[in-house]
């Protein structure tokens, strides 16, 4: 029997490691899993209430492909967009790829900067395009001007902007982000803005979306969810916006392959979207604390080095010297043993394309990141 290319799609690394420490938890081992990048918080009040009536309405009936009407303008709203550049579907990964389907194929290239979330690669290699990865030399690995131009090439036909970055917790600045999206205006790029982490950012720095700086009718695909700043990733519900031929494109290809968002938690994510930003902010005064306390745990590592993030809920340490000095081939076998021997579930870099780092998610509560500090300070001390 013969397979197409998209038999040959890599599984995650990150979720084939979540898999083996939820296997040990369930034979009884004690897990402590920092791995997974999905918030433990209850799901926002309003999105629960909106949940809970469409149920009680009986919502069931399937929607139109690019989402209920009522979806399409609560997103607007939140974006600062009009409806009619909107298209909804189940989860922020499926209008990624969607996008890159609508904006690249065979001959072209999709640039992505590393570190990444993993499934860029596979989205952009599903397309026929050659994936080029395009390591950033800003702080916490930021693309800069510099780098981009370095990178384009004629072939170039999209690019990825993860902001604020998974694994890093990078955190773009409207000065960061204007000549990027500037080079990408100028060359007929679409600059793919990923941007699910937007209201998780930290030190009272703004958040500032590409399509602020471009309009609606420009290279710039926002896409955006309510997974993290909500803490509804099982619901499924994520939101794009864009130039209407592009949006719509996305509608075609999304309604074609998976079919409409599910009616129930789009009534649920409306209503989050429309209860304001209040939930996420009493959420980031969290998060902060968290990073604060991990940071400087890591800080006093020995091997260890570590820039402070300003938004997700990630911290990316290089631990390239305490892999040289443990006698470690790398990154995967360090996290193996660590699960193992320590019951402590971390991501190796390797998963977000640059080895020698470790993502820790600092998702759990303040006792048992402590406890987690704890076991990779001894893990790293041998004991």
């Amino acid at each position: 029997m013969k397979y197409s290319a998209a038999a040959g799609i890599e599984p995650s690394l990150i979720m084939e490691l979540d898999a083996l420490a939820k296997e040990m938890a369930l034979a009884g081992k004690r897990i402590l899993n920092l791995s997974a990048g999905e918030p433990i918080e209850a799901a926002a009040p309003a999105g629960k209430e909106g949940a809970v009536q469409a149920v009680r309405q009986d919502f069931s009936g399937y929607t139109a492909a690019s989402g209920a009407p009522f979806m399409k303008e609560a997103a607007a709203r939140f974006l600062g967009t009009d409806p009619a550049h909107v298209t909804v579907s189940a989860g922020a990964k499926p209008l990624v790829n969607a996008a890159l389907r609508c904006a690249a194929g065979p001959g072209d290239e999709i640039l992505i900067p590393v570190p990444c979330y993993p499934s860029f690669y596979e989205m952009a290699l599903l397309t026929g395009a050659a994936p080029v990865l395009v390591q950033g030399t800003g702080p916490l690995y930021k693309l800069t001007e510099r780098d981009l131009l370095g990178a384009v090439t004629p072939r170039t036909a999209a690019l990825i902007l993860n902001n604020p970055n998974n694994p890093t917790g990078a955190l773009y600045s409207r000065e960061e982000l204007e000549p990027l999206v500037d080079i990408c205006r100028q060359r007929g790029i679409w600059c793919v803005a990923d941007e699910v982490y937007g209201g998780l950012v930290y030190d009272g720095q703004p958040f500032v979306r590409a399509m602020e700086l471009e309009g609606n009718e420009g290279c710039v695909v926002t896409v955006d969810c309510v997974s993290k700043r909500f803490c509804m990733p099982g619901y499924r519900i994520g939101f794009a916006a864009g130039p209407q031929k592009m949006t719509r494109a996305m509608s075609a290809y999304l309604g074609q392959t998976l079919g409409p968002p599910c009616s129930l938690t789009q009534q649920a994510a409306a209503a989050a979207l429309e209860a304001g930003p209040g939930f996420t902010r009493a959420m980031c005064r969290a998060y902060e604390k968290r990073r604060d306390y991990c940071l400087s745990r890591l800080e006093a590592m020995d091997g260890l080095r570590c820039e402070k993030p300003q938004g997700a809920f990630y911290l990316f340490p290089n631990i390239e010297q305490a892999l040289k000095d443990g006698g470690w081939e790398g990154d995967i076998p360090f996290c193996m043993e660590l699960l193992r021997s320590k019951g402590l579930a971390i991501s190796p870099g390797t998963a977000f394309r640059l080895p020698g780092h470790l993502r820790i998610a600092y998702v759990r509560p303040e006792e048992e990141l402590k406890e987690a500090m704890d076991l990779l300070e001894a893990f790293l001390l041998g004991r």
